[in-house]
């Protein structure tokens, strides 16, 4: 198992050292074929390019830092605002907040006058009728007094008015008793026209 995962890291690692030898011979100019004044010309001619890539890696080095700076600076000063804003932000909140619980407790207190108001309402409505059902009670009341009082003298006036009736029917019949059925017929029709005139 050991031989073959060392197996395994030597074929992974010989394409990477043999890209890197390639890179690295790319870079001398393949100085280390050539002989003599060619291979002096050679590594001169790599040595200016070597400087001149190292002086233009220096400039981008320094304006790759420059401009990481500026981005810096600005991060910053959008933090700073940011944080201006975030500030702001949480006033607003806490203004708004502080708004919404005056308007709660405003809703709340009318909530609360409405309740009230509805219920004095009710309440006097409640006592006006009972007043208005008291006043219609004790007037059938006396409307009662008064018609049991109307309908005993009526029923006294009228048990009188048939006793007088009966009394004179009465005294009719006494009259005409004596007298023969044809005059007592007459007798007893002329006295009842008397008793209704």
């Amino acid at each position: 198992m050991k031989k073959l995962l060392s197996v395994l890291c030597v074929v992974g690692i010989l394409p990477l050292a043999a890209e890197t030898a390639s890179a690295a011979m790319l870079l001398r100019g393949r100085c280390d074929t050539l002989r003599g004044l060619a291979r002096g010309r050679c590594e001169s001619r790599m040595e200016n390019q070597n400087q001149t890539n190292a002086q233009s890696w220096r400039e981008l080095h320094g304006n790759l830092i420059r401009e990481r700076k500026a981005v810096e600076r600005l991060e910053s000063q959008k933090r700073d605002r940011g944080m201006s804003a975030n500030r702001s932000m949480e006033r607003r909140r806490a203004d708004g907040k502080e708004n919404l619980i005056t308007r709660r407790q405003t809703t709340r207190n009318s909530k609360q006058m409405r309740l009230e108001e509805r219920k004095q309402r009710r309440s006097d409505q409640q006592e006006e009728r009972n007043s208005l059902l008291r006043n219609r009670v004790m007037e059938n009341k006396m409307n009662a007094v008064l018609d049991k009082a109307e309908l005993r003298s009526r029923t006294r006036s009228q048990r009188d008015a048939s006793q007088d009736r009966r009394e004179e029917i009465k005294q009719a019949h006494k009259t005409c008793g004596a007298l023969g059925v044809e005059e007592r017929l007459q007798c007893l029709q002329k006295a009842r026209e008397d008793r209704a005139n």
